[in-house]
Protein backbone atom coordinates (compact mmCIF):
# COMPACT_ATOMS: atom_id res chain seq x y z
CA UNK A 1 0.00 0.00 0.00
CA UNK A 2 1.45 3.63 -0.87
CA UNK A 3 2.40 5.77 1.95
CA UNK A 4 -0.42 8.71 2.87
CA UNK A 5 1.05 12.43 1.96
CA UNK A 6 1.58 12.72 5.98
CA UNK A 7 3.55 9.53 6.30
CA UNK A 8 5.77 10.56 3.17
CA UNK A 9 5.93 14.37 5.23
CA UNK A 10 6.87 12.68 8.48
CA UNK A 11 9.56 10.60 6.76
CA UNK A 12 10.96 13.57 5.14
CA UNK A 13 11.31 15.77 8.49
CA UNK A 14 12.71 12.54 10.16
CA UNK A 15 15.59 12.38 7.00
CA UNK A 16 15.87 16.00 6.87
CA UNK A 17 16.52 15.94 11.18
CA UNK A 18 13.30 18.71 10.76
CA UNK A 19 13.17 20.27 14.61
CA UNK A 20 15.95 18.67 15.58
CA UNK A 21 19.39 19.98 16.93
CA UNK A 22 20.06 23.07 18.83
CA UNK A 23 21.80 26.25 18.57
CA UNK A 24 23.45 26.81 14.93
CA UNK A 25 23.05 22.84 14.57
CA UNK A 26 18.90 23.26 15.12
CA UNK A 27 16.92 22.93 11.52
CA UNK A 28 13.76 24.44 10.54
CA UNK A 29 10.81 22.59 10.19
CA UNK A 30 9.82 24.37 7.24
CA UNK A 31 11.92 25.01 4.52
CA UNK A 32 12.79 28.47 2.85
CA UNK A 33 10.81 27.41 -0.28
CA UNK A 34 7.83 26.56 1.86
CA UNK A 35 8.07 29.90 4.18
CA UNK A 36 8.31 31.83 1.05
CA UNK A 37 4.67 30.28 -0.02
CA UNK A 38 3.42 32.72 2.15
CA UNK A 39 1.75 35.59 1.62
CA UNK A 40 3.82 37.81 4.33
CA UNK A 41 6.92 39.92 4.17
CA UNK A 42 10.16 37.49 4.75
CA UNK A 43 13.25 38.24 6.68
CA UNK A 44 16.54 36.97 6.72
CA UNK A 45 18.62 37.22 9.22
CA UNK A 46 21.65 35.78 11.58
CA UNK A 47 20.82 35.23 15.51
CA UNK A 48 23.86 35.07 17.47
CA UNK A 49 21.48 33.72 20.37
CA UNK A 50 20.93 30.92 18.08
CA UNK A 51 24.22 29.94 17.48
CA UNK A 52 24.90 32.66 14.76
CA UNK A 53 22.70 30.57 12.02
CA UNK A 54 20.64 32.28 9.61
CA UNK A 55 16.34 32.74 10.55
CA UNK A 56 13.93 32.94 7.64
CA UNK A 57 10.43 34.10 9.11
CA UNK A 58 7.34 34.51 6.63
CA UNK A 59 6.10 37.47 8.30
CA UNK A 60 6.17 40.97 10.39
CA UNK A 61 3.85 39.33 13.23
CA UNK A 62 5.98 36.11 13.38
CA UNK A 63 9.41 38.47 13.42
CA UNK A 64 7.35 40.47 15.96
CA UNK A 65 6.95 36.95 18.36
CA UNK A 66 10.46 36.19 17.49
CA UNK A 67 11.70 40.02 18.32
CA UNK A 68 9.84 40.27 21.83
CA UNK A 69 11.13 36.77 22.78
CA UNK A 70 14.43 37.41 22.31
CA UNK A 71 14.60 40.57 24.06
CA UNK A 72 13.64 38.25 27.25
CA UNK A 73 16.53 38.67 29.44
CA UNK A 74 16.22 34.82 30.09
CA UNK A 75 16.28 33.63 26.80
CA UNK A 76 18.87 31.18 25.85
CA UNK A 77 17.99 29.60 22.02
CA UNK A 78 14.85 29.87 19.92
CA UNK A 79 14.00 27.42 17.41
CA UNK A 80 11.48 28.29 14.65
CA UNK A 81 8.73 26.01 13.02
CA UNK A 82 9.11 23.32 15.50
CA UNK A 83 7.28 20.04 13.64
CA UNK A 84 5.12 17.86 15.92
CA UNK A 85 5.89 14.98 13.74
CA UNK A 86 3.29 12.36 15.07
CA UNK A 87 0.06 13.18 13.25
CA UNK A 88 -1.49 10.26 14.97
CA UNK A 89 -1.24 12.09 18.35
CA UNK A 90 -2.54 15.40 17.21
CA UNK A 91 -5.30 13.54 15.57
CA UNK A 92 -6.49 12.25 18.56
CA UNK A 93 -6.24 15.39 20.47
CA UNK A 94 -8.09 17.22 17.53
CA UNK A 95 -11.22 13.81 17.98
CA UNK A 96 -11.24 14.69 22.11
CA UNK A 97 -11.14 18.31 21.83
CA UNK A 98 -14.31 17.84 19.37
CA UNK A 99 -12.73 19.91 16.41
CA UNK A 100 -11.35 19.05 13.28
CA UNK A 101 -7.74 18.29 12.34
CA UNK A 102 -6.42 20.00 9.01
CA UNK A 103 -5.87 17.81 6.32
CA UNK A 104 -3.47 17.07 3.03
CA UNK A 105 -4.41 17.12 -0.06
CA UNK A 106 -5.19 13.29 -0.02
CA UNK A 107 -7.17 13.22 3.33
CA UNK A 108 -4.13 12.58 5.42
CA UNK A 109 -3.92 14.11 8.72
CA UNK A 110 -1.35 17.57 8.14
CA UNK A 111 1.70 17.70 10.11
CA UNK A 112 1.04 20.82 12.98
CA UNK A 113 3.91 22.88 13.92
CA UNK A 114 4.98 25.34 16.70
CA UNK A 115 5.76 28.94 15.45
CA UNK A 116 8.97 28.96 17.62
CA UNK A 117 10.32 27.55 20.55
CA UNK A 118 11.90 29.38 23.50
CA UNK A 119 14.69 28.24 25.75
CA UNK A 120 14.44 30.27 28.96
CA UNK A 121 16.83 30.12 31.84
CA UNK A 122 14.72 29.68 34.71
CA UNK A 123 15.38 29.46 38.96
CA UNK A 124 17.92 26.48 38.80
CA UNK A 125 17.76 25.32 35.36
CA UNK A 126 16.05 25.87 31.49
CA UNK A 127 12.42 25.54 30.50
CA UNK A 128 11.45 25.45 26.97
CA UNK A 129 7.99 27.75 26.24
CA UNK A 130 5.60 27.33 22.71
CA UNK A 131 4.93 30.35 21.23
CA UNK A 132 2.47 30.99 18.20
CA UNK A 133 1.44 33.78 16.79
CA UNK A 134 -1.89 35.20 15.65
CA UNK A 135 -1.70 38.24 13.74
CA UNK A 136 -4.71 40.32 14.61
CA UNK A 137 -3.70 43.65 13.74
CA UNK A 138 -7.17 43.86 11.48
CA UNK A 139 -9.30 41.96 14.36
CA UNK A 140 -7.91 42.32 17.61
CA UNK A 141 -10.65 39.76 19.18
CA UNK A 142 -10.19 36.98 16.11
CA UNK A 143 -10.58 33.43 17.32
CA UNK A 144 -7.96 31.40 18.11
CA UNK A 145 -7.80 28.55 14.58
CA UNK A 146 -8.53 25.14 15.67
CA UNK A 147 -4.77 23.99 14.89
CA UNK A 148 -3.33 26.11 17.40
CA UNK A 149 -5.97 24.73 19.86
CA UNK A 150 -5.09 21.16 19.20
CA UNK A 151 -1.14 22.73 19.16
CA UNK A 152 -2.18 23.99 22.68
CA UNK A 153 -3.20 20.64 24.07
CA UNK A 154 -0.47 19.11 22.42
CA UNK A 155 1.95 21.24 24.23
CA UNK A 156 -0.03 20.94 27.48
CA UNK A 157 -0.17 17.11 27.85
CA UNK A 158 4.15 17.52 27.76
CA UNK A 159 4.28 19.85 30.83
CA UNK A 160 5.51 22.73 28.52
CA UNK A 161 3.98 26.34 28.60
CA UNK A 162 2.10 26.97 25.48
CA UNK A 163 1.39 30.96 24.81
CA UNK A 164 -0.12 32.49 22.04
CA UNK A 165 0.93 36.29 20.81
CA UNK A 166 -1.63 38.22 18.94
CA UNK A 167 1.20 40.68 17.28
CA UNK A 168 0.00 43.70 15.40
CA UNK A 169 3.45 43.51 13.39
CA UNK A 170 5.27 46.48 13.00
CA UNK A 171 2.53 48.76 14.02
CA UNK A 172 3.72 48.28 17.55
CA UNK A 173 6.16 51.17 18.90
CA UNK A 174 8.18 48.09 21.14
CA UNK A 175 8.20 45.67 18.05
CA UNK A 176 10.03 48.41 15.58
CA UNK A 177 12.11 49.85 18.45
CA UNK A 178 13.66 46.50 19.04
CA UNK A 179 13.85 45.66 15.40
CA UNK A 180 16.10 48.90 14.98
CA UNK A 181 18.00 47.74 18.32
CA UNK A 182 18.60 43.94 17.37
CA UNK A 183 21.69 44.62 14.77
CA UNK A 184 23.11 46.60 17.12
CA UNK A 185 22.83 43.97 19.98
CA UNK A 186 24.22 41.53 17.29
CA UNK A 187 27.31 43.88 16.94
CA UNK A 188 27.88 44.10 20.77
CA UNK A 189 27.52 40.24 21.31
CA UNK A 190 29.94 39.13 18.39
CA UNK A 191 32.23 42.05 17.22
CA UNK A 192 33.82 42.83 20.82
CA UNK A 193 33.98 47.08 20.97
CA UNK A 194 37.16 48.68 20.01
CA UNK A 195 39.17 51.56 21.68
CA UNK A 196 36.80 53.64 19.19
CA UNK A 197 33.35 52.68 20.26
CA UNK A 198 34.64 52.06 24.04
CA UNK A 199 35.36 56.26 23.83
CA UNK A 200 31.94 57.01 22.60
CA UNK A 201 30.56 54.78 25.41
CA UNK A 202 32.17 56.66 27.77
CA UNK A 203 31.65 59.99 26.79
CA UNK A 204 27.77 59.60 26.05
CA UNK A 205 27.44 57.57 29.59
CA UNK A 206 29.23 60.65 31.28
CA UNK A 207 27.11 62.80 29.61
CA UNK A 208 23.88 61.05 30.68
CA UNK A 209 25.04 60.88 33.72
CA UNK A 210 25.15 64.95 34.09
CA UNK A 211 21.64 65.31 32.76
CA UNK A 212 22.18 68.58 31.45
CA UNK A 213 20.25 67.75 28.42
CA UNK A 214 16.64 67.09 28.09
CA UNK A 215 16.71 64.11 25.73
CA UNK A 216 18.74 60.87 25.17
CA UNK A 217 19.38 62.52 21.43
CA UNK A 218 20.44 65.85 23.10
CA UNK A 219 23.06 63.88 25.16
CA UNK A 220 24.20 61.72 21.56
CA UNK A 221 25.03 65.21 19.88
CA UNK A 222 27.29 66.31 23.33
CA UNK A 223 28.97 63.47 23.53
CA UNK A 224 30.01 63.34 19.70
CA UNK A 225 30.84 66.47 19.94
CA UNK A 226 33.12 66.35 22.86
CA UNK A 227 35.10 63.58 21.31
CA UNK A 228 35.21 65.23 18.18
CA UNK A 229 33.02 62.94 16.30
CA UNK A 230 30.56 63.20 13.75
CA UNK A 231 26.55 63.53 15.46
CA UNK A 232 25.98 59.81 14.12
CA UNK A 233 28.48 58.14 16.09
CA UNK A 234 26.96 59.35 19.63
CA UNK A 235 23.36 58.19 17.96
CA UNK A 236 25.17 54.51 17.55
CA UNK A 237 26.50 54.43 20.78
CA UNK A 238 22.75 55.00 22.21
CA UNK A 239 21.51 52.48 20.41
CA UNK A 240 24.32 49.77 21.20
CA UNK A 241 23.80 51.06 24.86
CA UNK A 242 20.48 50.46 25.10
CA UNK A 243 20.42 47.24 22.73
CA UNK A 244 22.80 46.08 25.57
CA UNK A 245 21.00 47.14 28.36
CA UNK A 246 23.34 49.74 29.34
CA UNK A 247 21.20 52.09 29.02
CA UNK A 248 17.43 51.14 30.08
CA UNK A 249 14.90 53.63 28.99
CA UNK A 250 10.96 52.65 27.23
CA UNK A 251 10.49 50.65 24.48
CA UNK A 252 6.97 51.44 23.82
CA UNK A 253 7.81 54.82 22.74
CA UNK A 254 7.74 56.05 18.98
CA UNK A 255 11.42 57.21 19.24
CA UNK A 256 13.59 55.77 21.57
CA UNK A 257 16.40 59.14 21.55
CA UNK A 258 13.83 61.59 22.18
CA UNK A 259 13.26 59.91 25.78
CA UNK A 260 13.77 62.37 28.42
CA UNK A 261 17.28 61.33 30.63
CA UNK A 262 15.71 61.95 33.65
CA UNK A 263 13.86 58.55 33.03
CA UNK A 264 16.58 56.35 31.86
CA UNK A 265 18.60 54.20 34.09
CA UNK A 266 22.60 53.44 33.56
CA UNK A 267 23.41 50.15 34.83
CA UNK A 268 26.70 48.56 36.26
CA UNK A 269 26.93 45.87 33.43
CA UNK A 270 25.35 44.50 29.97
CA UNK A 271 23.60 42.04 29.66
CA UNK A 272 25.26 39.24 27.68
CA UNK A 273 23.13 36.29 26.28
CA UNK A 274 24.52 32.91 25.85
CA UNK A 275 22.54 29.32 24.91
CA UNK A 276 24.03 26.67 27.24
CA UNK A 277 25.69 24.07 25.81
CA UNK A 278 23.89 20.65 25.38
CA UNK A 279 20.49 22.20 25.71
CA UNK A 280 17.58 20.75 22.92
CA UNK A 281 13.98 20.06 22.47
CA UNK A 282 12.93 16.91 24.41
Amino acid sequence: MDATLSEKLVARCARERRGEGSGASYVPGLTQRQIARGVGRMHRFCCARCGGRQIILGSDAELATFLLAHWHPGTCDLNEYFPLTDPAETELIASQLGIAHPRMRDGSPSVLRTGLMVLRKTGDGYAWIALDTLACQLDPARAVPDAMRIVSEYWRRRGVSWQLSRSGGFNDCQVRNLWQLFPHGEYMLTVSPNADDQVQHDALLGECRRCRYRSLREACHAAARSTGRPPGDGVRAALQLLAIRRIVGRLDVPDLLRQPLSGLKITRAARCGCPPNGARNE
